[in-house]
């Protein structure tokens, strides 16, 4: 039986990765592309369940975050509402809407690339880092 270890480790933890998945998104949708504030600095502030949020995953914050679970599934069903309301709102001018991507060294990107990295690809990769660090520790991963 394989036993999880942390000895230098790199690999983020669940909670870890779920909070970077919702803040991120969070961030992305509010402050990059409507250019307002993230819900976890406004309406959600001090009750999203993240110790420490930010949209900007370190390996520091990686390794000390913390997250009440309740609470957070309530601030990430917000969040991924939000999304769904977001995308379905979305008009054909929009979609061709330039986003100014130098933030995360990206140049200036359509907005439907950027949804496409934030739907198709980031939550993607999240879902995949967290089955693997659940397959390494004998649980199951995808189910």
């Amino acid at each position: 039986m394989m036993r999880w270890a942390r000895i230098s480790a790199t690999a983020h933890s669940v909670a870890a990765t779920l909070a970077h998945g919702a803040l991120e998104t969070d961030w992305q949708i509010h402050e990059l592309y409507e250019g307002g504030t993230p819900r976890f600095e406004s309406d959600w502030a001090g009750k999203t369940g993240v110790s420490e949020p930010t949209p900007h995953q370190t390996l520091k914050w990686a390794q000390n975050v913390r997250l009440d679970k309740a609470a957070f599934d309530k601030y990430a069903q917000a969040i991924y509402d939000d999304l769904d309301q977001y995308i379905k709102n979305l008009s054909e001018e929009d979609i061709d809407r330039p986003i100014d991507m130098s933030i995360l060294n990206a140049g200036e990107k359509p907005l439907s690339g950027c949804l496409n990295n934030v739907v198709s690809a980031h939550l993607n990769s999240l879902a995949g880092e967290i089955s693997a660090v659940k397959g390494v520790q004998g649980l199951i991963g995808y189910p």
